[in-house]
């Protein structure tokens, strides 16, 4: 365990090369390479902790487009993660779980199991999921500290 503690009026040295994230050739790929340079830095994540995903659309077996989110698989360590260590759940109808009154946890995990569109793949992290089930009229998620290129803040209504 480090014993670096996070201090808000320090300026964070960004970790992120373009040059390294041209050689992603997916959405995947940029992911992963993202997740690593989180995962490096003891301040924000613990060993063995953190979660991250990413939304795609892919092309099924039947040939239809469905939208996928990767999400870190239980058991995989952000700061080496592969892409492997993802788990592509269904969006869909996880969504269209969140409407629901009341889910169970149980029923939460066996749903995100039965939508994985890789059966090998590891069992999905259930916390981003969960966070969809919360009752709030705004959920703010902070999605930079100064090391990615992304929007600082992204704001998600429930209707």
């Amino acid at each position: 365990m480090s014993d670096k503690k996070w201090n808000p009026n320090q300026q964070i040295r960004s970790l992120w090369s373009s040059t390294e994230a041209e050689f992603c050739e997916s959405d995947l790929e940029l992911r992963v390479y993202s997740s690593r340079l989180l995962g490096q830095d003891s301040t924000l994540v613990l060993h063995g902790g953190g979660n991250t995903s990413v939304k795609v659309k892919e092309l099924n077996l039947v040939g239809e487009e469905e939208e996928i989110l990767y999400v870190k698989g239980s058991g995989w360590d952000l700061a080496t993660i592969e892409k492997e260590g993802f788990a592509p759940v269904r969006l869909t109808p996880m969504q269209k779980l969140a409407k629901l009154k009341v889910l169970s946890d149980p029923e939460m995990v066996n749903e995100l199991k039965t939508q994985m569109t890789l059966a090998g793949a590891p069992s999905p992290s259930v916390r981003p999921f969960s966070m969809q089930f919360f009752r709030l009229d705004l959920l703010i998620i902070l999605m930079q500290m100064q090391l990615l290129p992304l929007p600082t803040v992204l704001m998600v209504s429930r209707e």
